[in-house]
C-alpha cells in the first residue's frame, strides 16, 4: 500500500516530464543512473542500499575465494595429509587435494545440512530467523487427536527431563567452581582454566547427574577430583544429585549437547557482561567514606578499574585533588583487584576468550561486600546519634496505622522528612499538623519526637570522646540511649550472583531430527505418520521427515521446500525449541548486511511537495511513564496528539493480568512462603551456598510440580501480548491503531473463533455497564468532597477561563506516509518507581518498520524541547513545574509563567519537536535559534 501511494504520488507529479533512465540488468543488482527530477526518500534509499550490498557481497566473494586458495596450497604440498578413504579406495585425485571426507572435493563427501543450504540460497551469507506458534497447532492434520497428543506427552517428558538435568547440572557446576576459588583465595596468580566455561566441563556436570559415568577424557581439568567432589556431593545431597524425570533411560545425546552449549554460553556471558560494572560499583562504595560528589566517585571508579584491567589509558580527573590518605587508599584498592597477568588491555573480547581472568576479581569483591555487610550489621547495633528514614516511616505505621498508608506517596515523604529533620535537630520542635492527620494521630507523634530527642541526647553523650567530655557529665547507661531496630539503620550493600542459574520455569528445548526420531519412534501411532526416505540426500530426507510432521503453512511458509525456496528465499533448518506449550521454529534466508546510514535520514532529505502530497509530519516524544507522546502539529489551530503510556502497554499485552494470576497461584498453594525463606545463593562462602543446596533440593520437586503448564501457558500469552502491543506502537503512526482508529477494516480479524469469544465477552461486559449505570444513577449529582475534588495551587500565575483552551483535533487517517521526527533521548534502563524495558522496544519497532517502508523515522535532538513552552505567540523558556501544597513538585504537569498555559510535559515536548523537524526541512538541517546549543556545550541526548 505505502509504495503504490508513493509512486502514484510521483506520478501524479511527473505527469508530461520524460525520464532519461539507464538500467543494467547484468548481475544480481540493479544499478540507477542519477535522477534528476523528483524522487521520493524511499527510491533515494533504495538506490543506495543496493549499491552497497553489491559492494558487500563483492567483497565477501574476494574473501571466499582467497581462503580457498590458500587451503588448496595447504594440502597440496608434498607432506600434506591424503584423504585416507580415498586413498584405500585408489581413487585419491591430486588435483584435487583434501584431507578427510568432510571435503566437498572428496568423491565420498555426504552434502551436510549447511552446504544444502548454501547451495541452494546461492550464498554463505546467511541468517537465521524464527516464527512462534503453539506446538499442538503446529502438528500436521494427518495427525489425529490421539496421535497429537501422544506427541506432546512425549515432548512434555523430554522438556520435564532437560529442565531438571539443567538446574541440577548448573548447581553442582556452581558448587564446583566456587570449592575451587576458595581453594586457591590466597594464590592472587591463580586463573580458573578456560575448560570450565566450555560445553565439555557442562556435558560432564549433565551425565554425572543423569547416573552417567563422565565421557570426557580432557586433560584440562582434573576428572578424578570432579568425580571425586559429586560423589561427596551426592552423599551431602541425594535429592539434588539425580535426575527424578523417567525418560524410559533414553538420554537425548543431541538435546543434552545443546543444552551444554546453551549453559557455558549464560556461563561466560553472565562473567563477561557483569563484570565492569560489578567493579565500577563496588569501586563507588569504596568511596564512601570521602567527601565526593557523585560525578567525581564515578571519574575516580573508572579510574581505578582503568587501572585494574589497563582497558584504557588511566587518567586522574582534572578538578579532583589527590590527599595522602586517598592515594594510599586506592592503591590498596589496586593492589587487591588488579587483575592477574594483565600486561595488554582486557577487552571485553580477551575476557570472552577465557573468562577465569576476571572470575577471581568477582569472587574477591563479593567477599569483600559480605565482610563489609558484616562490619555494619556489628555498627548498627552501638547506640545511634540520629534517626533514618525507615525509622521514621516504621514510627508512623505504628502510630498512625492506616491515615498514613492512605495517602499518597510523595506527601508521605515530606511528612518524614519533616519528622527526621525535627528529631535530628537540636532546635525547638515546630511542627505543623498535615490536614490528613487526626488531632489524636499528630499528638502521639510529637510525643514520639520529643521522647526520641531525648534518647538521642543520652546517645550522644555515651558516644562523645572521653577526653574532650565535662568530666561533671553523668554518663547514661547503654539501655537509655537510642538503639534501633537493625533494619532502619543497618544498609546492607546488596550482593551479587557471581554464577548463573536456571528458573524453575520449563526451559526451551533445541529439539533437531536425532532428538525428534526418537520423540515419534516411541509411538507407533506417530511412527506410521513420519516419512524417512533413505535414498534422498541428508538435508532434503530430513527436510521430508520434518515435514511429514509439521503443517509450516500455518506459519505463512510454503508448503513444501521446493515452494520456499522459489517463492521466498528461504530454508527450514529443521530444529524447533520448544517448551512443551509454543514452538520456535527455524529459518535461513540470505543475509541483509546492516545499513546503518540507511535509517539515518534528515530533514533535509525530503522536498517541499513531499511534505505536503506524500508525507505527513509527526514530532514524538520518548519517556518512561509514556512510552511517546506525538503530535502532528504546533500552532492553536486543532491537531492531534496521539500517545501510549507504558502502564497501557503492559496491561493490553496481558503482563498485568497474568503476573496478578501467577501471585495468586503462589499464594493458594504456599509457594509464596517456600521463595521467600530460600537462603541466598549470592555469597562467595561455600558453607553459605551450601545451606541455599540444602533447603533448595528440600523442596525442589514441590517447587517443579508447581511450575508446570500453567506458566508456559501465561509465558505464551505474555509473547502474543507483546507482539500484539509492538504492532500497535507503529500502527498508532500509519493508521492509528485499535487506540485511534474504530473502523474494523483495519484491523482485519484472523480467527473468527477467536473473535466470537471476544464478542460474548464484551456483549457481557455492555450489560455488566449498563447495570452499574442503572444503579449509580441517584449518585451522580451527589455533592462534592474532599475525596471528588482536588485544589491545585500552581507556582505561576493562574491559568485562564475555559474558552481559552485549546483542544486537540479528532482522528483522522490520512493516506500519506507518517514521517516519524523521534526524540533522541536517553534514559535509564531502570528508573525507581517505573516500570521499564519499552523504550528499546519502540526503537527497535520503529527501525524495524522503517526498513520495512511502512513508515520513515528521523532522529531529532530534543534539547530544551520540554523547557521552552510550545505556544506560538510565547516561545520562550518560561516553564515550571506545578507545584501542590504537602505534596511538592509535579514533574509531569508544567505552567508557563509568560503566557499562563497549562502543559503536559510530554506534549508540550511533541509540539516542539515538530516545530524542530519542521524548520530543519524548510533551512536545510539548521535547527531554530531557540533550541541551538551553546558552541561550547558537548551534544547531548538530555532535553
Amino acid at each position: 500500500m505505502m509504495k503504490e501511494r508513493k509512486k502514484r504520488a510521483i506520478q501524479a507529479k511527473e505527469e508530461g516530464e520524460e525520464e532519461n533512465k539507464e538500467e543494467d540488468n547484468e548481475g544480481e543488482y540493479e544499478e540507477y543512473a542519477e535522477d534528476p527530477g523528483p524522487s521520493t526518500p524511499v527510491k533515494r534509499r533504495r538506490q543506495s542500499r543496493n549499491r552497497k550490498y553489491q559492494e558487500f557481497f563483492e567483497k565477501r566473494m574476494e574473501k571466499q575465494a582467497g581462503r580457498l586458495q590458500k587451503k588448496s596450497k595447504v594440502v597440496a604440498g608434498d607432506g600434506a595429509k591424503k584423504c585416507k578413504r580415498c586413498t584405500e579406495a585408489g581413487v585419491y585425485n591430486e588435483e584435487r587435494a583434501h584431507t578427510t571426507t568432510r571435503s566437498p572435493l572428496c568423491p565420498f563427501h555426504q552434502t551436510t545440512k549447511q552446504e544444502a543450504i548454501t547451495a541452494a540460497l546461492e550464498t554463505k551469507i546467511t541468517s537465521t530467523f524464527t516464527r512462534k506458534i503453539g506446538l499442538e497447532a503446529s502438528l500436521t492434520s494427518n495427525m489425529d487427536g490421539e496421535a497429537k497428543t501422544i506427541f506432546c506427552d512425549n515432548v512434555l517428558t523430554l522438556v520435564n527431563f532437560m529442565r531438571e538435568t539443567a538446574i541440577k547440572s548448573m548447581l553442582f557446576a556452581n558448587f564446583y567452581i566456587l570449592k575451587l576459588l576458595q581453594k586457591n583465595k590466597a594464590d592472587d596468580d591463580w586463573v580458573l582454566p578456560m575448560i570450565f566455561f566450555s560445553p565439555v566441563f557442562f556435558k560432564s556436570c549433565q551425565q554425572l547427574v543423569c547416573g552417567r559415568d563422565m565421557s570426557s577424557n580432557n586433560t584440562m581439568f582434573d576428572k578424578a577430583d570432579i568425580i571425586e567432589s559429586f560423589r561427596q556431593y551426592k552423599l551431602l545431597y541425594p535429592g539434588g544429585s539425580q535426575v527424578s524425570t523417567d525418560t524410559g533411560g533414553i538420554f537425548y545425546s543431541s538435546a543434552q549437547s545443546s543444552l551444554a552449549t546453551q549453559s557455558a554460553t549464560i556461563f561466560s556471558n553472565h562473567v563477561v557482561e557483569s563484570f565492569e560494572k560489578r567493579m565500577k560499583s563496588y569501586f563507588i562504595f569504596c568511596l564512601a567514606s570521602f567527601k565526593f560528589t557523585k560525578p567525581e566517585k564515578v571519574a575516580v571508579a573508572e579510574y581505578l578499574f582503568n587501572k585494574c584491567t589497563m582497558l584504557k589509558t588511566p587518567v586522574w580527573p582534572t578538578n579532583m585533588v589527590s590527599s595522602p590518605a586517598l592515594t594510599e587508599y586506592l592503591l590498596a584498592l589496586i593492589m587487591m583487584f588488579k587483575v592477574s597477568s594483565v600486561h595488554t588491555p582486557l577487552t571485553v573480547s580477551k575476557i570472552s576468550e577465557n573468562p577465569g581472568i576476571v572470575i577471581t576479581s568477582l569472587f574477591k569483591i563479593l567477599r569483600a561486600t559480605e565482610m563489609s555487610n558484616v562490619a555494619q550489621t556489628v555498627a548498627a547495633e552501638e547506640p545511634q546519634d540520629s534517626v533514618s528514614l525507615p525509622w521514621v516511616y516504621n514510627m508512623l505505621s505504628i502510630t498512625c496505622e492506616n491515615e498514613v498508608e492512605d495517602i499518597n506517596k510523595r506527601r508521605r515523604s515530606a511528612l518524614a522528612r519533616k519528622i527526621r529533620n525535627a528529631i535530628n535537630s537540636t532546635a525547638p520542635v515546630a511542627l505543623s499538623k498535615p490536614s490528613f492527620l487526626s488531632e489524636v494521630n499528630f499528638n502521639k507523634v510529637q510525643e514520639n519526637v520529643l521522647a526520641t530527642r531525648l534518647q538521642l541526647a543520652q546517645s550522644r553523650i555515651y558516644l562523645s570522646d572521653p577526653e574532650t567530655r565535662d568530666p561533671d557529665v553523668i554518663i547514661p547507661e547503654r539501655k537509655d540511649c537510642f538503639i534501633p531496630e537493625n533494619f532502619s539503620i543497618h544498609h546492607s550493600r546488596k550482593t551479587f550472583s557471581m554464577m548463573p542459574h536456571y528458573g524453575l520455569n520449563r526451559q526451551y528445548v533445541t529439539i533437531d531430527i536425532a532428538t525428534l526420531r526418537i520423540l515419534v519412534n516411541r509411538s507407533d501411532i506417530i511412527k506410521r505418520i513420519a516419512i524417512y526416505d533413505q535414498s534422498l540426500d541428508a538435508y532434503a530426507r530430513d527436510s521430508t521427515y520434518f515435514m511429514s510432521l509439521f503443517d509450516l503453512k500455518k506459519l505463512g511458509q510454503s508448503g513444501s521446500v521446493t515452494e520456499m525456496l522459489n517463492r521466498r528465499k528461504v530454508m527450514m533448518r529443521n530444529i524447533l525449541c520448544t517448551d512443551g506449550r509454543s514452538a520456535d521454529f527455524l529459518f535461513t534466508r540470505p543475509a541483509v548486511p546492516k545499513d546503518n546510514e540507511d535509517i539515518k535520514l534528515e530533514m533535509n532529505d525530503f522536498e517541499t511537495w513531499e511534505m505536503q502530497d506524500v508525507l505527513r509530519l509527526w514530532g514524538a516524544d520518548p519517556g518512561v511513564t509514556d512510552i511517546f507522546v506525538a503530535s502532528d502539529g504546533n500552532g492553536n489551530d486543532a491537531h492531534e496528539i496521539r500517545s501510549i503510556s507504558t502502564a497501557e502497554y503492559y496491561v493490553k499485552a496481558g503482563y498485568k493480568k497474568n503476573q496478578v494470576t501467577m501471585k495468586s497461584l503462589k499464594q493458594e498453594e504456599g509457594i509464596t512462603t517456600i521463595e521467600t525463606n530460600i537462603p541466598t545463593h549470592r555469597t562467595s562462602k561455600l558453607s553459605t551456598f551450601e545451606q541455599h543446596l540444602q533447603y533448595y533440593f528440600t523442596h525442589l520437586d514441590t517447587l517443579l510440580q508447581f511450575y508446570d503448564g500453567r506458566f508456559t501457558d501465561l509465558r505464551f500469552s505474555n509473547s502474543r501480548g507483546q507482539q500484539r502491543m509492538d504492532n500497535e506502537l507503529v500502527n498508532i503512526f500509519c493508521s492509528g491503531g485499535k487506540k485511534y482508529n474504530p473502523d474494523k477494516k483495519a484491523h482485519p480479524r484472523r480467527n473468527k473463533a477467536d473473535y466470537k469469544q471476544r464478542r460474548e465477552k464484551k456483549k457481557k461486559k455492555k450489560n455488566k455497564k449498563k447495570m452499574t449505570l442503572q444503579v449509580g444513577k441517584s449518585s451522580l449529582s451527589a455533592p462534592a468532597t474532599a475525596y471528588t475534588t482536588v485544589s491545585v495551587t500552581t507556582s505561576g500565575p493562574s491559568t485562564e477561563t475555559q474558552n481559552q483552551k485549546w483542544k486537540k483535533a479528532p482522528f483522522k487517517n490520512e493516506k500519506k506516509v507518517p514521517l516519524v521526527a523521534l526524540g533522541n533521548a536517553v534514559f535509564n534502563v531502570t528508573m525507581k518507581g517505573k516500570q521499564s524495558g519499552t523504550l528499546h522496544r519502540l526503537r527497535k519497532k520503529m527501525e524495524e518498520a522503517n526498513v520495512d517502508e511502512r513508515l520513515i523515522l528521523v532522529y531529532t535532538d530534543e534539547y530544551l524541547s520540554s523547557q521552552m513552552c510550545s505556544n506560538p505567540s510565547c516561545l520562550l523558556k518560561t516553564l515550571e513545574n506545578v507545584r501542590i501544597p504537602d505534596v511538592g513538585k509535579i514533574h509531569n504537569l508544567l505552567t508557563c509563567n509568560s503566557c499562563n498555559k497549562l502543559w503536559n510535559r510530554d506534549t508540550n515536548a511533541a509540539r516542539n519537536i515538530y516545530s524542530i523537524a519542521s524548520f530543519m526541512q524548510k533551512n536545510n538541517n539548521l535547527r531554530p535559534s531557540r533550541f541551538q546549543r551553546p558552541a561550547t556545550d558537548p551534544q547531548s541526548s538530555i532535553s
